[in-house]
This record gives C-alpha cells, sequence and structure tokens, in this order.
C-alpha cells in the first residue's frame, strides 16, 4: 500500500520535528 508507506514517512516527519522542537526547549 503506497498510501501507507506515505504515511509513515509523514509521521517521521512530524517525529522529528517534535524532537527539535524538544531540544530548542
Amino acid at each position: 500500500m503506497p498510501f501507507r508507506h506515505e504515511f509513515e514517512s509523514e509521521q517521521e516527519k512530524i517525529y522529528k520535528i517534535i524532537k527539535i522542537k524538544i531540544k530548542i526547549k
């Protein structure tokens, strides 16, 4: 399912952004 793979990629992006935000805090 390509859609599921895309969703996972999106989740990974969000997770990375959250990690960066936590680091800044």
